[in-house]
């Protein structure tokens, strides 16, 4: 689930980079800034996925933990970002 929200998020992002691209390149300063807050809500939005996945990431192994004697469990993140994703990542997967 957050795996595909992320995706649609990504996508976004790729296309509303195009769109500030290229209201700048034709002067649009007005249409870019609307563009840059739209960009800005979407990498927040991004975030937000990221730390949903991760604390019920944790709570999950933290479940396993508790089943195994506290041996073993998932300790980690999922493999998500998580509340320390930054623009430098989401441009990167994002093709910036």
């Amino acid at each position: 689930m957050f795996t595909d929200q992320r995706r649609v998020y990504l996508r976004k992002l790729r296309s509303l980079d195009e769109l500030e691209r290229r209201a700048r390149a034709e002067g649009r300063d007005d249409l870019a800034l609307l563009v840059k807050g739209a960009i800005l809500h979407i990498e927040a939005d991004l975030r937000w996925v990221d730390a949903c996945a991760e604390e019920i990431g944790q709570a999950a192994g933290k479940g396993d933990e508790d089943r195994d004697g506290g041996h073993g469990g998932h300790g980690g993140h999922g493999g998500h970002g998580g509340p320390n994703w930054d623009r430098r990542h989401g441009q990167a997967e994002r093709g910036a």
